[in-house]
Protein backbone atom coordinates (compact mmCIF):
# COMPACT_ATOMS: atom_id res chain seq x y z
CA UNK A 1 0.00 0.00 0.00
CA UNK A 2 1.41 3.34 -1.01
CA UNK A 3 1.56 6.26 1.23
CA UNK A 4 1.57 9.66 0.56
CA UNK A 5 5.02 10.53 0.82
CA UNK A 6 6.49 7.79 -1.10
CA UNK A 7 6.46 9.77 -4.50
CA UNK A 8 8.44 12.02 -2.76
CA UNK A 9 10.61 9.94 -1.08
CA UNK A 10 11.71 7.77 -4.42
CA UNK A 11 12.08 11.37 -5.57
CA UNK A 12 15.10 12.72 -2.65
CA UNK A 13 16.67 9.13 -3.41
CA UNK A 14 16.81 9.65 -6.75
CA UNK A 15 18.21 13.21 -6.13
CA UNK A 16 20.65 11.56 -3.35
CA UNK A 17 21.76 9.26 -5.99
CA UNK A 18 22.64 11.70 -8.51
CA UNK A 19 24.31 14.27 -6.49
CA UNK A 20 27.60 12.20 -5.82
CA UNK A 21 27.60 12.56 -10.35
CA UNK A 22 28.46 16.34 -9.59
CA UNK A 23 24.97 17.75 -9.77
CA UNK A 24 25.89 21.29 -8.43
CA UNK A 25 24.67 22.95 -11.65
CA UNK A 26 21.60 21.28 -11.17
CA UNK A 27 19.56 22.77 -8.43
CA UNK A 28 16.17 21.33 -9.92
CA UNK A 29 16.50 17.83 -8.93
CA UNK A 30 16.73 19.28 -5.11
CA UNK A 31 13.44 21.40 -5.78
CA UNK A 32 10.82 19.24 -6.97
CA UNK A 33 11.30 16.65 -4.20
CA UNK A 34 10.57 20.09 -2.01
CA UNK A 35 7.88 20.68 -3.97
CA UNK A 36 6.48 17.34 -3.98
CA UNK A 37 6.85 17.25 -0.42
CA UNK A 38 4.61 20.33 0.54
CA UNK A 39 1.89 19.59 -1.61
CA UNK A 40 1.39 16.75 0.61
CA UNK A 41 2.10 18.77 3.55
CA UNK A 42 -0.42 21.23 2.31
CA UNK A 43 -2.96 18.49 1.65
CA UNK A 44 -2.51 16.30 4.94
CA UNK A 45 -0.68 17.79 7.78
CA UNK A 46 0.49 14.72 8.98
CA UNK A 47 2.95 14.67 6.40
CA UNK A 48 5.15 17.04 7.78
CA UNK A 49 7.67 14.69 9.61
CA UNK A 50 8.51 13.03 6.59
CA UNK A 51 9.07 16.46 5.04
CA UNK A 52 11.61 17.18 8.13
CA UNK A 53 13.05 14.02 8.20
CA UNK A 54 13.82 14.61 4.37
CA UNK A 55 15.25 18.22 5.12
CA UNK A 56 17.88 16.81 7.64
CA UNK A 57 18.83 14.14 5.28
CA UNK A 58 20.93 16.46 3.01
CA UNK A 59 22.79 17.02 5.87
CA UNK A 60 24.50 13.62 5.62
CA UNK A 61 25.55 13.89 2.08
CA UNK A 62 29.63 13.33 1.75
CA UNK A 63 30.28 17.12 0.48
CA UNK A 64 31.09 20.03 2.17
CA UNK A 65 29.32 21.59 5.07
CA UNK A 66 28.12 24.64 2.74
CA UNK A 67 26.96 22.63 0.13
CA UNK A 68 25.21 20.35 2.13
CA UNK A 69 22.94 23.08 4.02
CA UNK A 70 22.55 24.83 0.44
CA UNK A 71 20.83 22.10 -0.75
CA UNK A 72 18.79 21.34 2.36
CA UNK A 73 17.84 25.37 2.40
CA UNK A 74 16.47 24.90 -1.18
CA UNK A 75 14.56 21.80 -0.52
CA UNK A 76 13.02 23.67 2.47
CA UNK A 77 12.22 26.75 0.50
CA UNK A 78 10.79 24.52 -2.10
CA UNK A 79 8.70 22.31 0.45
CA UNK A 80 7.37 26.25 2.01
CA UNK A 81 6.29 26.87 -1.89
CA UNK A 82 4.40 23.91 -2.07
CA UNK A 83 2.60 24.39 1.26
CA UNK A 84 1.66 27.53 -0.09
CA UNK A 85 0.70 26.03 -3.46
CA UNK A 86 -1.50 23.46 -2.18
CA UNK A 87 -2.85 24.82 1.32
CA UNK A 88 -1.79 27.95 1.66
CA UNK A 89 -5.73 29.78 0.70
CA UNK A 90 -7.21 27.27 3.30
CA UNK A 91 -4.95 28.18 5.72
CA UNK A 92 -4.96 32.04 5.08
CA UNK A 93 -8.99 31.71 5.51
CA UNK A 94 -8.81 29.61 8.72
CA UNK A 95 -6.58 32.59 9.95
CA UNK A 96 -8.76 34.73 9.15
CA UNK A 97 -12.17 33.06 10.54
CA UNK A 98 -10.99 31.92 13.43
Amino acid sequence: MATAPSATLVAVSRALARSSIALASSKLYFCIPGLLAGIGVGLKLTNAPFALAMCFSFLFLRKKFLFKSYLAFLFAISVVLGILLSGGFWYLKLWNFY
